[in-house]
């Protein structure tokens, strides 16, 4: 190697090292003025890849969500990826078992550990039921039907509480890991687009950098979420947009249905809530629930006629139910079930 040769090769070199320490300090710049002058909601580690349900939650993990100087929670998971206490499989049980499915609402994000309803629920009830949470952050009514025939029905449950949110009708076709097949549940494992993304990036230190999240909200929002919808029903126009609609309303519907009269044949009470009256965004599923609520094989409550008007029940974190939230919905659910308001309201 000539000298020409070891000056070029150094000159690269230099390069390349300039290059990288301006890329490290141009980051560091920018976290710390995103931090201070325009923090960013952060959370780690968020939720993981799981073949079975598309995402879970990592398994006995203290998860952190917060936007610094503002607020902060932790949530806990336990062994079984889900958040609570923590009940043995047996075939024998001391008390009944209540079993809930739901998505971040039921799960309990925008509060802290023991302040989830679930945990003020089974703290209301202990001396006649243990209350096991199987929410997940992110998940519709495929991934807890699944998870509850998969695992939940193993409790032997008196009664499933199931909470509803808005997305569940476009979730149940982006995570779409359960389905009917001549009038029976048949499961299939998720192949999601965003999966081996998920596998890189939920447990990854980068989650709980500001500048980070802030590229994240702003490529979600502008892209990701628009490919995603596109790849869960393909593109869509003006004119189909009520086609659709029809659509995931319908296929709610029939896995609601499905569900709920395989419950009620097995002697499971199914109980259903929702949050900010959001049942009313969908008239086609809200139909079905008063139907089937009114044929007894399920009990709906609104849960904002539990609210006071001028109290804010909110977490800073956005959630609707916040810490006040969370308390009156346990505090409700162990009324309507300690007096046995289930079959007649």
């Amino acid at each position: 190697m000539d000298k020409k040769d070891l000056t070029l090769g150094r000159r690269i070199l230099f390069i390349l090292l300039t290059v990288f320490f301006v890329i490290i300090i141009i980051s560091v710049l920018g976290e710390v003025l995103v931090r201070n002058f325009y923090p960013q909601v952060i959370m780690g580690p968020r939720v993981k890849y799981s073949e079975k349900y598309g995402i879970i939650w990592p398994k006995n993990q203290v998860i952190t969500n917060e936007m610094p100087g503002r607020w902060k929670f932790t949530y806990t998971t336990n062994e079984e990826h889900s958040r609570g206490k923590v009940l043995g499989i047996s075939n024998v049980y001391n008390k009944d078992n209540i079993v809930v499915l739901g998505d971040s609402y039921s799960f309990g994000q925008g509060v802290n550990d023991n302040e989830d309803y679930p945990t003020i629920l089974d703290q209301k009830l202990q001396d006649r039921f243990n209350v096991v949470n199987l929410s997940v952050s992110g998940w519709a009514l495929t991934q807890e039907i699944r998870r509850y025939y998969e695992f939940g029905q193993l409790y032997n449950p008196k009664l499933v509480i199931l909470q509803f949110c808005e997305n569940d009708p476009w979730g149940n076709l982006y995570f779409k890991v359960t389905d009917i097949e001549d009038g029976k549940f048949v499961f299939h494992n998720s192949n999601s687009s965003a999966n081996k993304l998920k596998r890189l990036l939920s447990n990854s230190v980068i989650q709980y950098s500001c500048l980070y999240s802030l590229g994240r909200s702003l490529f979600s929002g502008s892209f990701l979420n628009k490919k995603m919808l596109n790849n869960a029903m393909g593109e869509t126009t003006q004119e189909d947009r009520k086609r659709i609609k029809d659509n995931r309303e319908k296929f709610y519907s029939d896995l609601l249905d499905l569900f709920s009269k395989d419950l009620k044949a097995k002697g499971v009470d199914l109980l259903m809530i929702a949050p900010n009256r959001e049942l009313d965004l969908f008239p086609g599923i809200k139909r079905k629930v008063t139907e089937l609520d009114s044929l007894g094989f399920l009990t709906y409550y609104e849960t904002e006629d539990w609210f006071d008007a001028n109290i804010d029940y909110s977490s800073p974190e956005g959630h609707r139910w916040g810490t006040k939230g969370h308390y009156v919905i346990g505090q409700h659910l162990a009324e309507i079930i300690s007096s046995n308001k289930l079959s007649s309201k």
